[in-house]
């Protein structure tokens, strides 16, 4: 019996043990599943493989009279969540492991993202519905992608920052002189090894680029005009001669041409470095709770007329992770109906806690004061990581235990639910103001009491959110590039350069 059959027939089976019923004062039609289903789970992302305990398996059971069994191998599998962009989802589909959910999705509120789902299933070219993407959205393309950091900016050590009088920075040379004071303010880290302004990782790939990309609003060159990247008066060239003049001042870090990721994160965590392009690198390497609580830490420096750039929400989502029904499904209607409820605002709450932030069930861990969203005494000690058992009604064991483990993102990590509020807790006012440290305290009020990076960009104007088309990646580009950093004077520099455009040419 091939893939389709096998779904037909499930189909039937599962519509006859289905009892609708209607709740008693309750308009909306709730429905029961009558068997007792273990779910097989194939999800690459999941903590661990086996039975999905605590608080969550109770809401599988409450809602759809289900357990979730994580495996590792998508073999047999009612659930799958794989890549839809690398040809796995493909190969799913071709092998018959896929069912086609089009009729079972007809009329489901996920539907609304209609557009998204079928680009994503022509793209494999097979009639009919077999996954839904990832990291959907409903906003406005121009809306910023990050949660409350750009992707790129220049980030200060604040507190040294705040030791040298917060000097203004509106060009490239005055970068380079707030740099320099930086060092000369703070010459050691605690360690007492040496700091240094900058400091890279060769291992990036194309992390010369980036650092060109973060530096690219300090000039006035448009970036996206650009047409010769070697050009002498292109923003790449203006970048790399800014960053070779930094390290003829002794600004940039001596190992940045050899050192890995580990090595680079381990010298932010020491205090080593005290300047960041990459916030994503530098805060969750230095700004811990102890630091941030004692006023120190990276944050967004305020640099005149800076223009940074931001990736926007993709509409049709990300691909590298979609969720598919298995053609051997024991209930695929059980298992469409857990896929509507999973892009629901409930199912995004309960399900994305470790994903998306997500603030976790209504009523456990949060629920609505003066028309606002606002953590519960027990949502604050959950999202402290304190992990507190979780009341009886909830279930058993603790918050952490009862997680659940899929690691999925139904949605972006900044989408906003019907009620007009964020999923993502960390971005809710209440949450920001009830949570800020000594550091964020004293950035706020030298920022006009923006709450975020970004809230201070986008009040500001300071925030070109775009699509950003990708820079391909040639290695003797970015071998040149170090060369030209690396150059001992202006005349070893430019001769660098002139090597690099032969040989491009």
């Amino acid at each position: 019996m091939n893939s389709f059959f096998r779904c037909i027939t499930a189909v039937i089976v599962c519509f006859c043990s289905i009892v609708v019923l209607t709740g008693c004062g309750n308009s909306e039609e709730e429905l029961l599943y009558e068997e007792f289903l273990t779910v097989d789970v194939y999800a690459p992302e999941a903590d661990g493989t086996g039975i999905q305990t605590g608080w969550y398996a109770e809401l599988l059971k409450e809602k759809f009279n289900m357990q979730f069994n994580y495996c590792d191998s998508p073999d047999g599998c009612d659930l799958i969540i794989c890549n839809g962009e690398d040809g796995t989802l493909g190969e799913l589909i071709a092998a018959g492991a896929l069912c086609d959910i089009s009729t079972l999705l007809a009329g489901k509120e996920v539907m609304t993202f209609r557009d998204a789902i079928g680009q994503l299933n022509d793209s494999v070219g097979e009639a009919g519905i077999y996954a839904v993407p990832g990291k959907l959205s409903r906003l406005a393309e121009e809306t910023p992608e990050e949660e409350y950091e750009p992707g790129y900016g220049p980030y200060v050590r604040w507190d040294v920052y705040e030791e040298i009088g917060y000097p203004e920075m509106n060009d490239p040379a005055s970068l380079l002189r707030v740099l320099k004071r930086l060092q000369e303010a703070c010459p050691a880290a605690e360690n007492g090894n040496k700091t240094y302004a900058l400091s890279f990782s060769r291992t990036d790939g194309d992390s010369i680029l980036d650092r060109a990309i973060s530096l690219e609003g300090l000039y006035d060159n448009n970036f996206f005009a650009d047409k010769d990247l070697l050009a002498e008066d292109s923003w790449y060239i203006s970048v790399l001669r800014f960053l070779n003049e930094a390290y003829r001042e002794g600004l940039v870090d001596p190992d940045s041409a050899a050192q890995d990721r580990n090595a680079l994160i381990q010298k932010y965590k020491q205090g080593e470095i005290l300047f960041s392009f990459e916030p994503s690198v530098a805060l969750p390497a230095y700004n811990t709770q102890e630091n941030m609580d004692a006023g120190k830490g990276f944050m967004l420096a305020p640099v005149k007329n800076l223009k940074i750039f931001s990736a926007g929400v993709n509409p049709y989502g990300d691909y590298t992770a979609v969720i598919a029904v298995g053609s051997t499904a024991k209930d695929p209607v059980r298992m469409v109906d857990f896929i509507d409820w999973l892009y629901s605002p409930e199912g995004i709450m309960s399900s994305c806690t470790q994903t998306i932030k997500a603030a976790g069930p209504q009523g456990l861990t949060w629920e609505v004061k003066d028309g606002i969203p606002v953590l519960t005494d027990f949502g604050w000690q959950a999202m402290a990581e304190e992990d507190p058992p979780v009341p009886e009604e909830w279930g058993q064991g603790t918050w952490a235990e009862g997680v659940c483990r899929l690691n999925y993102y139904p949605v972006v990590t900044v989408e906003v639910s019907p009620s007009g509020y964020t999923y993502n807790y960390t971005l809710w006012d209440s949450y920001r103001e009830g949570k800020s440290t000594l550091l964020e305290k004293n950035w706020q009020a030298h920022m006009g009491g923006a709450l975020t990076s970004l809230e201070y960009l986008q009040k500001r104007k300071l925030l070109v959110v775009e699509s950003i088309a990708a820079i391909t990646r040639q290695e003797t580009i970015v071998d040149y590039s170090w060369k030209m950093i690396y150059a001992e004077d202006e005349g070893e520099f430019e001769a660098i350069y002139e090597r690099l455009s032969e040989t491009m040419e």
